[in-house]
């Protein structure tokens, strides 16, 4: 049993380690120019 625990928390720490984090900001701002004005109803 403290072989599967010990080889889990490998395994976890092992991906944590080498995991990405999301930038907190960004370089550039997306305003959605790109997209058609929406039609709205008169």
């Amino acid at each position: 049993m403290y072989k599967r625990l010990l080889l889990l928390l490998v395994v976890g720490y092992g991906l944590f380690a080498h995991s990405q984090q999301l930038p907190l900001v960004y370089d550039q701002e997306h305003t959605g120019i790109h997209f058609a004005v929406p039609e709205m109803p008169g």
